[in-house]
């Protein structure tokens, strides 16, 4: 059990997270245009920050040091009933992500598996809406405020930084 110091702190990780995933859609907006190697920078970049958030809500078990959702209620199966069901779409792109980003893998070999399209504003949408959920259902003292403030943003479409 986490102290709620600790949760505090790691809500500020949580923070960085949501800031990142939200920034780095935002740039990959069809309205922006990049060099090749600086928009598949910022895709690596969206992509990581989403597996860390699908993983900190979804993760069944982590290791000691891994910071999850579950921790920062009185029980983890507490979250687990509180939680949306992991759609398939974020089931498909954290094994995606895996395969492709993750991991140095053979899979990236095969047709199909090296297809570059991914639904940004879609994984947003949908890590925005669970990441709403948490938010909404912790207990506000052991959330920096920065974190709920984001969020709200987030919800509202306003530009997170």
């Amino acid at each position: 059990m986490r102290t709620p110091e600790e949760l505090r702190g790691a809500s500020k990780a949580l923070y960085y997270e949501l800031l990142m995933l939200d920034a780095t859609a935002r740039a990959l907006s069809p309205r922006t245009t990049h060099e090749p190697h600086v928009g598949n920078a910022i895709l690596e970049s969206f992509l990581v920050h989403a597996r860390n958030l699908i993983d900190f809500l979804y993760l069944p078990k982590g290791g000691a040091d891994d910071i999850l959702a579950g921790d920062f209620f009185e029980k983890h199966d507490d979250w687990r009933r509180l939680r949306p069901k992991e759609s398939a779409a974020l089931k498909v792109a954290k094994k995606k992500m895996n395969k492709l980003l993750a991991h140095l893998t053979y899979s990236r070999l095969k047709t199909g598996e090296t297809d570059s399209k991914w639904d940004i504003m879609g994984l947003r949408s949908e890590i925005v809406s669970r990441m709403a959920v948490f938010v909404d259902n912790v207990a506000a003292h052991i959330i920096d405020t920065t974190l709920a403030d984001l969020m709200c943003a987030c919800r509202h479409g306003v530009s997170a930084h």
